[in-house]
């Protein structure tokens, strides 16, 4: 019945800039892949939509990269990864969460141990937003892809991610294999082996394709 009457609400959504079928779909608990890059989403839609995707069990998959998404809906997200431990990849690129985004979203993905490719280059990120999310990412255990390139995090900001990830715990189950970071930075100081957990750092140039 809950499912129902979500249904009929998110039926009458359409004019926000989000597909009914889609949502729809999330109510109903059969949408797996969620692909809105570059959709122009308004902030109603999007809430909409992150109520929707809170909800459902299913999604793995959730590509936002390209709608300006900020501060106030990185709100948003951090909820949807509190209440979503279904989703394994998270792209953000190219959207403009900067430093109080970051904190926010690492907040929610403090909760989430189950994502295992994060994409969140070209977000304005500086070196404060970095270091809280390195925080965060200690705690991820299952993470696998991350992307944080082309950020103003400077030095102190990649330091932080290398410091907290060095520390990491030995226990971590999966290895994480790919890092990109900003071009500028202590890249070379990487752990490149640490115990048995092989860590391998990408560093971007400017002109690099990032991860569809």
């Amino acid at each position: 019945k809950e499912s129902s009457a979500a249904s009929d609400v998110y039926k009458r959504q359409g004019s926000l800039g989000v597909d009914p079928a889609l949502l729809y779909g999330l109510a109903r608990n059969q949408v797996a892949h969620v692909q809105l890059t570059h959709a122009g989403i308004s902030r109603r839609a999007f809430q909409v939509l992150c109520y929707a995707v809170a909800k459902s069990g299913k999604v793995r998959t959730l590509s936002l990269s390209g709608n300006g998404l900020g501060p106030k809906e990185s709100r948003n997200l951090a909820q949807v990864l509190r209440r979503n431990q279904s989703i394994v990849f998270l792209d953000l690129n190219a959207n403009a969460l900067g430093d109080q985004g970051a904190l926010t979203l690492a907040g929610g993905l403090v909760h989430n141990p189950h994502i295992q490719f994060l994409y969140l280059a070209f977000n304005g990120v500086g070196p404060q937003g970095l270091y809280t999310m390195a925080k965060a990412l200690v705690r991820m255990y299952s993470l696998l892809d991350l992307e944080l390139s082309h950020t103003p995090s400077g030095d102190a900001g990649v330091q932080a991610l290398v410091s907290a990830m060095a520390a990491a715990p030995r226990q971590r189950p999966e290895q994480l294999r790919d890092v990109r970071l900003p071009r500028r930075g202590p890249v070379a100081s990487w752990p490149r082996q640490r115990g048995d957990r092989v860590l391998v750092a990408h560093v971007a140039s400017e002109d690099s394709r990032l991860p569809k």
